[in-house]
């Protein structure tokens, strides 16, 4: 049940994310191209950017399922909860249901990041003001060779499209109640 809520919840805000693109450009059309923060071809840029990830993020998934270290943190991950191994057979065992959630947000993590890259690189063009039929170019240019930046953002929004933004103050408030029960 945990790994099936994860799978929906990630999918949903995956595919929420160009939804969201198309209602922020639909809300900026009143400004200049020069100061808008979101244009209509994002959206389309970010899906192409997330189908064409799929076979990288399919490598990712598997590399972590067959036991390399998860990219980053699990939801699961908390300060001061890890200790040793259950060696051998047994401990693989019952090691799975953690790698499967940690490689699934691995998979999905993959793709918002391929998916932003191109929705960014989308948005650079535009802004650099290149004609209709150099976009394209332009945008598989800043896909190959992001900026830092650029790198920056598409690793915030892995982080935060799959729920693994820290908590904030209220966020840890709540938990630190929860302890202490």
């Amino acid at each position: 049940l945990t790994h099936a809520r994860n799978t929906a919840g990630n999918t949903l805000f995956l595919a929420m994310s160009p939804l969201e693109r198309l209602g922020t450009a639909t809300l900026e059309l009143r400004r200049s191209p020069a100061m808008r923060a979101r244009f209509f071809g994002e959206a389309g840029s970010e899906v192409y950017g997330v189908l064409s990830g799929m076979k990288e993020a399919s490598r990712v998934f598997l590399r972590t399922m067959a036991g390399d270290v998860s990219e980053s943190l699990t939801k699961l991950d908390l300060p001061g909860t890890t200790g040793p191994k259950i060696p051998g057979r047994a401990g693989e065992l019952i090691r799975t249901p953690l790698r499967l959630l940690s490689a699934t947000d691995d998979f999905f993590k993959a793709l918002v990041r391929r998916g932003d890259l191109h929705a960014q690189a989308y948005r650079q063009a535009v802004k650099e003001g290149l004609a209709d039929t150099a976009i394209p170019q332009r945008i598989a240019e800043l896909v190959q060779q992001p900026t830092k930046a650029m790198m920056e953002h598409a690793d915030a929004q892995a982080v935060y499209r799959t729920f693994q933004k820290a908590l904030g103050p209220a966020g840890q408030a709540v938990l630190t109640a929860r302890n202490a029960v």
